[in-house]
């Protein structure tokens, strides 16, 4: 691991690569205890922002920064949150990482981000 921030109401955990390692909901008032734990054992904390915020972009089915098989990993992933599939959306999500490409959901649509770009 080497940085931390909260998106939201999410602790995001993210790697020397930029890979995301987690994603889990955390409470507000846990901020200022969260950032002490982490900085007293020498990780960035970022704070409430993503310091890859504008790498993000909105996620289009079919369109070219993905793959056939990306976009269906993704499609998957949008059946499962919209049917509340929690734990299979988490899955995908991890499965879409494992493939280089982080994702996570912006007023009820998914955005992505390419690792290595």
């Amino acid at each position: 691991m080497a940085e931390a921030f909260i998106d939201g109401d999410q602790l995001v955990l993210v790697d020397h690569t930029a890979r995301e390692l987690s994603r889990t909901t955390t409470e507000a008032s846990l901020e200022s205890g969260l950032r002490a734990a982490f900085e007293s054992h020498g990780y960035d904390w970022y704070g409430r922002a993503d310091p890859r915020e504008a790498a993000f972009i909105p996620w289009v089915d079919r369109d070219a920064h993905c793959g056939a098989d990306d976009h269906a990993l993704l499609r998957a992933r949008q059946r499962a949150l919209t049917d509340r599939r929690t734990g299979e959306a988490a899955t995908l999500r991890d499965e879409l990482s494992a493939r280089g490409i982080v994702v996570r959901d912006r007023g009820g649509a998914q955005q992505i981000r390419l690792l290595g770009e």
